[in-house]
């Protein structure tokens, strides 16, 4: 969950921008969308704890990866449209966002405390190479055969990445 998670939020932030473009969106205006990323994984990632206790680690970021991932797909439906771009970015930052931080939260939950630290710590670690890896293979897919955006291939990548998400979540919580 770490790795997809954290590496989701650094490609919609990365290439995004070079996504619109591609749909003849301007610098400035493409600038504008990827601000709702950070808006909606700020309110996502301050949500987060409260949304956990009231429903459960479960029933509360299982699905937020999976809505994530939806948000992720209409935001390559609709990246032609600036407003609609700018919500789907913004969603995509909410439950990413809360996916992740929950993640954070619920790992100092699953190890026991003599290693509570240093599990914490790796999977902190593998959001890091998540953050890394992620952008490259959004590179390597875009100079490929994913340049047309109209068959919407990179943005079923980031999907089954952040259904993975999903259920690697469900099954950490378990």
């Amino acid at each position: 969950p770490f790795f997809m998670g954290f590496g989701t939020l650094t490609v919609v932030v990365l290439w995004t921008p070079t996504l619109l473009g591609m749909y003849g969106i301007p610098p400035a205006a493409t600038a504008q969308v990827v601000a709702f990323n950070g808006l909606g994984a700020a309110i996502g990632m301050a949500a987060a704890g409260t949304l956990m206790q009231r429903f459960g680690v479960v029933k509360t970021l299982a699905p937020a990866f999976l809505l994530g991932a939806l948000a992720t797909i209409a935001l390559g439906r609709e990246a032609a449209s600036i407003p609609l771009a700018a919500l789907f970015t913004g969603l995509v930052g909410l439950f990413v966002g809360l996916g992740a931080a929950g993640a954070v939260a619920l790992s100092s939950l699953v190890y026991p405390d003599a290693i509570r630290s240093t599990g914490s710590g790796w999977a902190m670690g593998m959001g890091r190479i998540g953050q890394t890896l992620a952008p490259l293979l959004a590179g390597a897919l875009l100079t490929r055969a994913f340049r047309d955006l109209r068959t919407n291939r990179i943005v079923n990548v980031v999907f089954a990445v952040l259904l993975l998400g999903s259920v690697a979540l469900a099954i950490m919580a378990v």
